[in-house]
């Protein structure tokens, strides 16, 4: 081969390499995991509101730097609610359960404010852990977790701030993901009230 040839052939090889490496690099419209999530329901599993069992809250005191921790659960022999962080005190929760198991069955991913996990103080949707938490910690958001027969998990959900001229709207993330979303919450059902889960003549009772 002589040396033009050779040299043609260099060139030709060269360009081949440039496409190839152009293509690679070339930025790929894919959308995220995430991102498929918009306007789909968070936790399509979880469609029968009836299925959960039990409702775990947990809250941080940022003054006290501790964790508060509201459970209501019903025995699967029975059918009875008790509250056992209140040492298993009845509960008339049947339906406060319904509603609040309906906040999470409905709820769908409006859209993802964002999948950086340096934004999550800033959103309130740091997970209440007490290993990681200490007193004056802010951006801890609200723990919600439901489960169901045999203590089969549900849903656990991370609930944050309201979104800023947006009422009704909040922040949320799923424990051990980074992602935020945006999603039409009421947290009102997820209260820790006493009075809230009781049945209200029980409670003129034991106040006598």
């Amino acid at each position: 081969m002589n040396e033009g040839a050779k040299t043609g052939m260099y060139w030709v090889v060269a360009a081949v390499m440039l496409v190839v490496a152009t293509f690679v690099s070339w930025p790929q419209d894919v959308d995220s995991d995430s991102e498929s999530l918009i306007g789909q329901p968070l936790f399509p599993t979880f469609t029968d509101p009836l299925a959960a069992s039990s409702l775990r809250i947990v809250k941080f005191n940022e003054e006290q730097g501790e964790l508060q921790r509201f459970e209501v659960a019903k025995d699967e022999s029975t059918g009875v609610w008790s509250l056992p962080s209140r040492n298993n005190y009845p509960a008339d929760a049947a339906e406060q359960m319904q509603t609040a198991a309906n906040s999470l069955v409905s709820l769908k991913v409006l859209d993802i404010q964002t999948e950086n996990a340096e934004d999550h103080a800033s959103l309130g949707v740091v997970e209440p852990k007490a290993d990681s938490l200490e007193v004056g910690d802010e951006g801890v958001g609200l723990l919600v977790s439901f489960k169901g027969d045999k203590n089969a998990s549900l849903a656990n959900l991370i609930i944050g701030n309201p979104v800023t001229a947006s009422p009704g709207k909040r922040y949320v993330r799923v424990p051990g993901e980074n992602p935020v979303y945006v999603v039409n919450l009421d947290n009102a059902a997820f209260s820790t009230k006493f009075p809230d889960w009781i049945e209200k003549d029980l409670l003129q009772l034991s106040s006598i």
